[in-house]
């Protein structure tokens, strides 16, 4: 998944699917659906004032051609109740976005960013929930769903992202793509993924991004128990 910073008005941010997010209570003028414009904001309203939009964790209701935006649909995700939110409940809801929009044949999405979720922490959560959520161990199923995934995600800035955001990125960027080649070693069944195997394909992981590994031999490894290393 690639995911990068704009920073264009919303009104000309051409996507898929914009994704926001909205606290239990207030929905409609909470969280960051606060930065969309009057005129999507009045439909979150009434579909508050119906009952349909409630803000509860992990609800999500999409809308077409939302008004005011240049993006062809709009997400809007339940946050909770705002006093228990926190960065693990932000990397939650990445996740639960892309994997309602994996499941309808969604390609790419801008995430919705305010000051808050803008700072290091935010974004590192963004990134890790979003990749983590992209993972589908299918790899030894006869139909795999290799066309439900994420290819691109757009974080939605106000204004200029400094250096500590980006960096923050990559770092979530790492922490969610480690993850997901672990889970990938622990869904490999035993009789494929020998320990021979493993430890090849450990090394391989580490020498593509320079760090030494060494993979000892059977008589390296008796030698090793013995304490001749």
């Amino acid at each position: 998944m690639k995911i990068e910073f704009r920073n264009e008005p919303l009104t000309e941010l051409k996507c898929a699917v914009l994704v926001a997010f909205g606290f239990e209570g207030n929905p409609a003028s909470s969280g960051t659906v606060e930065r969309l414009p009057s005129a999507a904001r009045t439909v979150l309203n009434e579909l508050q004032a119906s009952g349909e939009l409630t803000g509860k964790s992990y609800e999500c209701t999409l809308i077409h051609h939302p008004a005011g935006l240049a993006a062809q649909r709009l997400l809007v995700v339940g946050a909770g109740k705002k006093e228990k939110f926190d960065d693990v409940h932000l990397r939650r809801l990445s996740g639960a976005a892309v994997r309602y929009l994996r499941a309808r044949g969604v390609h790419e999405l801008a995430w919705l960013l305010d000051k808050r979720e803008a700072a290091a922490a935010g974004v590192q959560s963004v990134a890790e929930g979003a990749i983590v959520a992209d993972y589908d161990a299918d790899t030894l199923r006869t139909e795999r769903s290799g066309e439900r995934r994420i290819d691109r995600m757009v974080l939605a800035a106000e204004g200029t992202v400094d250096d500590a955001a980006r960096t923050a990125l990559e770092r979530g960027r790492i922490i969610a793509e480690a993850q997901t080649f672990t889970r990938e070693l622990v869904n490999e069944p035993a009789n494929t993924l020998t320990p021979t195997k493993l430890a090849q394909r450990a090394a391989e992981m580490a020498g593509r991004y320079g760090l030494e590994c060494q993979v000892l031999g059977p008589q390296e490894i008796r030698d090793l128990k013995m304490g001749a290393f």
